[in-house]
């Protein structure tokens, strides 16, 4: 070989070939695992976001499902807080011990006093007709029917005055319900008080005279 000339054996031109060989098939077998798994594990990837956004879809339902509940609880109780009072009127206890009606009242004998306003404890049902309460200077307790013997008005009892008073035509009873003026023709009806408990707070029980 001529000086300076570099002798190429033809065994490092069959390895060259061969490495070259070898990479090529490497590098095509690596773009192809590539492109395997991206088309393998693709899918999976995009059913964990899919799953993951359900979640937290289900999770959103889940809280306002428990916010729509808890609405819903919170208007059953205000709405029952506000009918247990008309329920109380409208549906007499009823104590059958003689065969009588008796109705507890919804106020005890510490309640009948006038409210705030001035107001006296409203009338309330018994036996169809609404029943007042009332209170003399003897602290007696009387209950009678609040329907006016006139033009079926509803009386209202005047503490203050001592006088059971019926604003239609401005008649008058007396406490112990005998009409006294005005155009009503007649007493009140009046019904029969017992008081059950403890003293000064007392339930007040009413039923018919017998």
């Amino acid at each position: 070989a001529p000086a300076g000339s570099t002798i190429t054996s033809p065994l490092s031109e069959l390895d060259r070939a061969f490495h070259f060989c070898y990479l090529d098939k490497w590098m095509f077998a690596s773009k192809t695992m590539n492109s395997f798994c991206t088309a393998l594990f693709a899918p999976i990837c995009l059913n964990v976001y899919e799953v993951a956004a359900l979640a937290d879809d289900r999770d959103s339902d889940s809280r306002r499902m428990w916010l729509l509940t808890s609405l819903q609880v919170a208007i059953a109780a205000t709405l029952g807080a506000l009918l247990y009072p008309v329920a109380i009127f409208l549906r007499p206890r009823l104590a059958t011990t003689s065969g009588a009606q008796e109705v507890v009242a919804p106020y005890r004998v510490n309640e009948l006093r006038p409210d705030a306003e001035g107001r006296w404890p409203a009338p309330f049902n018994f036996d169809g007709k609404p029943c007042l309460l009332v209170l003399t200077p003897n602290n007696e307790v009387r209950a009678f029917n609040a329907i006016c013997t006139h033009t079926d008005c509803t009386v209202e009892f005047l503490p203050e005055k001592g006088q059971i008073f019926c604003a239609c035509h401005n008649g008058l009873y007396d406490l112990e319900g005998r009409n006294v003026s005005g155009p009503p023709p007649r007493p009140l009806e009046e019904y029969k008080v017992i008081l059950r408990g403890t003293a000064g707070e007392e339930d007040i029980v009413v039923s018919r005279g017998t």
